[in-house]
């Protein structure tokens, strides 16, 4: 994984559902199928991280009368002729991939869940994925998670990592509808290519395999990401674990 891509994920996290679904729709049988779902979560100004991405900058017509149109800048204070403004927020659209009987298309099986740092922080983002995470273990539905972002603290929505030493700079987890009283935990190192998880079917189904690594170099090659400046500070900044290992990684890549 390439944490550079972070400040990006918005495009990364959309690529990466997208590049998700499709494998997997090649490896499910017959009979079930991946989607692509959706939902919607509005952050206020209070919530750090992806919404302060979204343009700051809103220009709105106010109607004068008589056919004349003044425009509203949010950003021109200095100019008396314009007046700032307040807006609300705009929505954050978070995708997920579900996996579902192909025949009615609304018996769910499987959902994958491909985190962000909203999920992580307080506010809306983190309240709507813990409901989503209690609606998949009351359904009998297993659930996948994947978190490929640094920041956010992932323990407030992955309790089960309490149990989990050293703590890994990306992690995925596996519930079974099966077997709810467990998690089965993929560590992934910043220093090695990511791992294959199998994602669980039904009881009488084989897992299916899910390959990221491959996917995560695809959304860096389409994203075009070639110009990224690696000199730069990373935020949130490496533990010294983490320098270390990028630093390396770094070097090795420069020799190359």
């Amino acid at each position: 994984m390439d944490p550079f891509l972070e400040p990006h994920w918005l495009d990364v996290h959309q690529r990466l559902i997208t590049y998700i679904s499709d494998q997997l729709q090649d490896r499910l049988p017959s009979d079930l199928c991946s989607r692509v779902e959706e939902r919607v979560v509005l952050e206020d100004e209070a919530g750090i991280g992806i919404q302060l991405r979204h343009p700051d900058v809103r220009v709105i017509e106010e109607n004068q009368g008589g056919g004349v149109t003044r425009v509203l800048s949010a950003v021109a204070e200095a100019d008396p002729s314009r007046i700032v403004v307040n807006v609300a927020a705009d929505p954050i659209t978070e995708s997920y991939v579900e996996i579902v009987d192909a025949q009615t298309r609304n018996r769910v099986i499987t959902c994958i869940e491909l985190v962000s740092p909203t999920n992580k922080r307080p506010g809306q983002g983190r309240e709507v994925y813990l409901e989503k995470q209690a609606e998949c273990r009351a359904a009998g539905v297993n659930l996948v998670e994947i978190d490929l972002t640094r920041s956010g603290r992932r323990e407030e929505i992955f309790p089960w990592l309490a149990g989990v030493s050293p703590r890994p700079t990306y992690v995925a987890g596996v519930i079974r509808a099966t077997r709810r009283d467990r998690v089965e935990v993929h560590d992934l190192p910043l220093n090695r290519p990511l791992k294959a998880i199998r994602i669980p079917l039904r009881p009488a189904d084989e897992d299916v395999v899910l390959e990221l690594q491959p996917l995560i170099e695809q959304a860096y090659h389409r994203g075009r990401y070639g110009t990224i400046d690696y000199t730069r500070p990373i935020d949130p900044p490496w533990t010294s674990d983490e320098a270390a290992m990028a630093d390396q990684i770094l070097k090795s890549v420069s020799k190359g």
